[in-house]
């Protein structure tokens, strides 16, 4: 049992914005391990530093529960895990260095979720013709990977979601029909299903937020004496 494999380790459940319905596994809670002092190595090693990889070196460490790999946690549920482990490890304070805005991390909500994955963790979205688009909710990898991919060529952002998101379209799996098929929406087709799976996603609501979800949560401590 997993609280067996834990029992001596100091942890809190974290629940997900996703609820678990974009995993196969649909675990709505994660168990995730409070930072320590000696989790300090990570926030001022160079190495994670240069690579912008602490997050990732946190995350791996930190959640228990094997079933979840963070390299595959969708955009919301890591973000959620990263703000509790800043919370927990240090304060609920945080300051936007660029605007001064003093942010209160504690007030943080998540937003309404009620959709329902299927075995896979892929969920439905139905177009105006009656075609069928099934999609998966976006990693940060996928997005780091679709900046990196296309820099300063942003009219092709729209294509490069879709293309990274969908995974089949009545029934077809196959990613070069995939792709004819995107190219082959209407204007507005396009717009719709980006507007909903963007007005969907599971997150953290930051409405009104300006804050980081990155490395800059815990390297700024390097400034300070972080941990008690």
């Amino acid at each position: 049992m997993l609280e067996n494999l834990i029992e001596n380790v100091d942890y809190e459940w974290v629940e997900l914005p996703s609820k678990g319905e974009c995993y196969p596994h649909k675990k709505s809670r994660v168990p995730v391990g409070y930072l320590r002092a000696i989790d300090e190595n990570i926030m001022v090693s160079s190495k994670y530093i240069l690579s912008q990889t602490v997050c990732d070196e946190l995350l791996r460490l930190k959640i228990l529960d094997k079933d979840f790999n963070p390299d595959t946690l969708c955009v919301g549920d890591r973000n959620a895990i990263l703000v509790w482990l800043r919370r927990t490890g240090y304060s609920d304070t945080i300051v936007n260095p660029t605007t001064n805005q003093e942010i209160d991390l504690s007030t943080l909500k998540y937003k309404d979720f009620n959709l329902k994955g299927d075995e896979n963790g892929y969920f439905s979205y139905l177009l105006d013709n009656g075609d069928v688009i099934k999609y998966r909710l976006l990693t940060h990898s996928d997005e780091q990977g679709i900046i990196e991919k296309l820099k300063d060529n942003t009219d092709e952002m729209e294509t490069a979601i879709m293309l990274e998101c969908i995974v089949s379209y009545n029934g077809s799996e196959s990613k070069s029909e995939i792709k004819e098929y995107i190219h082959n929406l209407s204007e507005m087709q396009t717009e719709n299903f980006l507007k909903y799976i963007i007005t969907t996603n599971p997150d953290i609501d930051f409405n009104g937020i300006d804050i980081a979800i990155d490395d800059s949560l815990f390297t700024e401590l390097n400034k300070i004496n972080s941990f008690e």
